[in-house]
Formats: structure tokens, sequence, C-alpha cells
């Protein structure tokens, strides 16, 4: 089955080393697209000076795939739409596509977990940028993509390990014509919801914990202690 993964969640959130537990692992699947990545090969020193185009080859490669039947997985903070246009274009050549969400409490969290990320040696991001980021990644989300992706999951990833906090799936219509019941809210809004039963979803599990493990260490190893919002739960240090 062809599928595609979407990493999603705000600047800090973690995606990219959970996206390097997850795919090559749990998921099988090894072709990751990330704009950050493209970024940094076009622009070493400066790579927040070629987002657009880190972005516009982003997208050139994951028409590639998509054109050669090879399913992928793709990093995105979701704080833009382009994706809505494409989603059905890829579920329409037999794709199924499956959406994680790595959830912060909010813009200042991001911002405190980017600043220490560039301490430990990785990019930076204005500011603003990432406030804005966060504000339309998460109505994107809630608005848009839970609604169009084959099924989601959402994770609290501000605390360690991230732990599940909310997941479903998207029946297709003739599915809901046939029983639309069980998925309707007392405001008569389709919200279909499943166990989370998933290969894929329950493989995040474990592949969330290494990854937090490793930024842990990471960050330990520099001196600094992580940021999280439960530090009372971090491992003791020997």
């Amino acid at each position: 089955m062809k599928k595609i993964l979407i990493i999603a969640g705000p600047n800090g959130a973690g995606k990219t080393t959970f996206a390097e537990e997850l795919l090559p692992n749990e998921a099988g699947c090894p072709e990751f697209v990330n704009a950050d990545l493209i970024a940094a090969g076009l622009s070493p020193f400066q790579p927040e000076q070629v987002a657009f185009a880190a972005g516009r080859l982003m997208l050139e490669r994951i028409a590639d795939l998509v054109a050669a039947g090879k399913s992928f997985a793709f990093e995105t903070t979701l704080s833009t739409r382009t994706y809505l246009r494409l989603i059905p274009v890829w579920k329409k050549a037999g794709y199924v596509v499956k959406l994680y969400f790595l959830k912060l409490p909010d813009a200042e969290f991001a911002i405190h977990r980017v600043a220490q990320r560039v301490r430990l040696g990785g990019h930076d991001i204005p500011t603003e940028t990432i406030r804005r980021r966060y504000a339309r990644g998460w109505v994107n989300l809630q608005a848009a993509y839970i609604g169009i992706v084959d099924e989601w999951a959402i994770y609290d990833a501000s605390c360690t390990p991230p732990i599940l906090i909310d997941t479903g799936d998207n029946p297709a219509p003739e599915k809901l014509m046939e029983d639309v019941t069980p998925y309707l809210t007392d405001t008569g809004k389709t919200m279909p919801v499943k166990p989370l039963d998933d290969p894929d979803f329950i493989g995040a599990e474990a592949a969330l914990k290494r990854a937090s493990a490793k930024a842990i260490a990471k960050a330990r190893a520099a001196g600094l202690e992580p940021i999280v919002s439960n530090p009372e739960d971090l491992p003791k240090q020997p």
C-alpha cells in the first residue's frame, strides 16, 4: 500500500528527530522530504535566506515521488494550506495519507525550544515567524487538515516522553452514508474517531520515546537541561 506520512507541528516540536526514528524503523519509509535540510544544503551558513527556494524544491521532490508511485514522508508546520489541494490528488492516485501532529502548549514554548536548538548548533528561525507559524498551523490542523487526511494523531510534544492526546480517521463517503450516526456529535458535525490500531501509529509511541531520549542526551551533553513541561519526570543524570 502506498502511503504518505505528514510529520507536522510548530517549530521546535521535535519533528525531524521523531521522523529520523519513526521512518526507517517502525514506518518502513526511508524517503523523507524536509525543506530545512534542503535549505541547509543550499546555504549551510544562512539557510533561512533560501527558505522560499527550498520550499519550491521540496514540492518538486514530492511531485517526483508521487509520479514514481513511491511512499514517502515530509515535514511541515501546516502554516499554509498548500497541501490541501494536493492531498485529494494523492488519494486519487492510490495513496493513504496519514498525519502526525506534535503539539506544543504555546508559541513562547516553541521559541524557547528553537533558542536551545540554536545553542546546540541547529538552525535559527525569527521569533515572529515562529509565532505566525504556530498560530496558523494549529488553526489549519483543526479547520482543514484532520478532515481531509485518512488518519491522524495529535501528540503532546512538550512532555517527556510525548503522549498521544487525540486520534481519528475519515471514512470514505460511502461508509459515512451507510451509517453516519456513530460519528455525529451533539452539534451534528461529523467527527469520525476510532481506536489507534494502525501499525504506523502504534509504532509512533516507541519512536517518540527514542526521539525524546535522544534530545535529552544531546542537551545534557552540552550542559543544558531539556525544555519540557514535566521536568520532574526527566531521567536522573548519572
